[in-house]
């Protein structure tokens, strides 16, 4: 059973785990010059706007409640992980779990983008790199946040 310590951790493990995600995909379409906003792209396939990349505000909080939203069951799985004994809090398992993740996530966005009626106008490879980096770093921010927040 969670209490309400662990489901705090979960939370806000979750939470920082996300926002250092979404850091990495802003970062790398920063350096490279093309568009691997998580938040953005997400947004604009929830809201079915155009293939065209938008910042209205209608696509920014969907996108932003999204992916919260997923970081949260993420984080929750890598919780549970943990509490069974299946994962240690290292870095070796942190990266390991958020490039299994990364790996999942690739073929979740595959998957939907394929399937979507108006899917965005992105580089598949560089948005798949994008994706694999920030969910290693999500997975060691997540799990090594645990280690950080105190449990009952």
């Amino acid at each position: 059973m969670i209490d309400l310590q662990d489901f705090y951790r979960i939370i806000i493990s979750g939470l920082l785990g996300t926002a250092a995600m979404t850091l990495v995909m802003y970062a790398y379409s920063m350096i490279t010059g093309i568009n691997t906003k998580v938040v953005h792209i997400l947004g604009n396939m929830l809201t079915a706007s155009s293939p065209e990349i938008s910042t209205d505000t209608k696509s920014l909080v969907t996108g932003s409640i999204a992916h919260i939203g997923v970081g949260m069951l993420f984080s929750f799985s890598y919780y549970l992980m943990l509490d069974w004994d299946w994962l240690d809090r290292e870095w070796s398992d942190s990266f390991w779990t958020g490039l299994i993740s990364g790996i999942l996530a690739i073929i979740v966005w595959k998957t939907y983008i394929y399937l979507h009626k108006r899917p965005p106008l992105l580089s598949l490879p560089h948005y798949q790199m994008a994706l694999i980096l920030s969910h290693i770093v999500f997975g060691m921010v997540t799990i090594l946040s645990f280690s950080l927040i105190p449990s009952a």
